[in-house]
């Protein structure tokens, strides 16, 4: 009788994580970086996807961009980033634990591994890391009205 509930138990599908259980993650956020201000925008979701965008200014200069994408593939939900006129870079959720996302490419250079959390002030806070949480970055960031 054992050996037939934990088959019963290991056969159930386990809930398809979708783009829109990242909903959250939706709205403008901004905080202080490096000596100047970061930006996030995020679409809600629609279609299958999220789509964003990030800055940082420092000194009235725009030093940094970068366009997301939040996508429902085959694979499952995706997390595409372009930087600047480089290459695409795609990293897989590799987690999702209520309001926290974790997406993770370990082939890329840096970050290999991208964070999500809102918190429960209604910040969200954002980490990119390296290999082995090598060179992490926090980002700290309140809703921007």
């Amino acid at each position: 009788m054992r050996w037939l509930l934990l088959i019963g138990v290991v056969a159930l599908p386990q809930e398809k994580v979708t783009v829109d259980k990242l909903d959250w993650l939706a709205g403008s956020w901004e905080g202080v970086l490096e000596g100047g201000t970061f930006e996030e925008h995020w679409m809600k979701p629609s279609g299958g996807t999220m789509i964003g965008m990030g800055r940082h200014v420092v000194k009235e200069k725009t030093v940094f961009v970068e366009f997301m994408k939040l996508a429902q593939t085959e694979k499952g939900v995706e997390l595409a980033i372009t930087v600047g006129g480089q290459a695409e870079v795609v990293f897989p959720l590799v987690k999702l634990d209520g309001k926290e996302a974790t997406f993770e490419n370990p082939k890329h250079d840096f970050p290999t591994k991208i964070i999500y959390r809102l918190e429960k002030d209604g910040s969200l806070f954002a980490r990119i890391e390296g290999p082995k949480g090598e060179n992490a970055t926090d980002f700290k960031l309140k809703p921007k009205r």
